[in-house]
């Protein structure tokens, strides 16, 4: 059994883009995507990309699903359940610590058999 066949095969990336955040985190995370989609995993874009045509297009181009991200923890947390997530890539400062570990401990106890 390969990797891929026992990892949960679709993947999250939560990350934002616009001038005043930058474009870093998304283009971060659309490397690392497109390097698991090879991989044979599912992608999604989980945030939002305002302000900066070209990242866009870019975002676009890839083919990824998107999703828009929700507002705080408990949103997000029903959000990650509700996709089914296997894995969430938290990418981006105003994520904080906090609210990372509180979105991937409240979605495992939401999915318990999918972590």
């Amino acid at each position: 059994m390969t990797f891929t066949e026992t990892f949960p095969q679709r993947i999250a990336f939560r990350c934002d883009a616009s001038p005043s955040i930058g474009v870093g985190h998304v283009v971060r995370c659309v490397a690392l995507g497109e390097e698991l989609r090879a991989r044979g995993f599912e992608v999604v874009l989980w945030g939002s990309v305002e302000g900066i045509g070209w990242l866009s297009e870019l975002v676009d181009s890839v083919g990824f699903s998107t999703l828009p991200a929700a507002e705080g923890v408990t949103e997000q947390v029903r959000t990650a359940a509700e996709a089914g997530f296997g894995g969430i890539v938290l990418d981006g400062y105003h994520l904080l610590l906090a609210r990372r570990c509180a979105t991937c401990c409240r979605a495992r106890r939401a999915r318990p058999g999918r972590w």
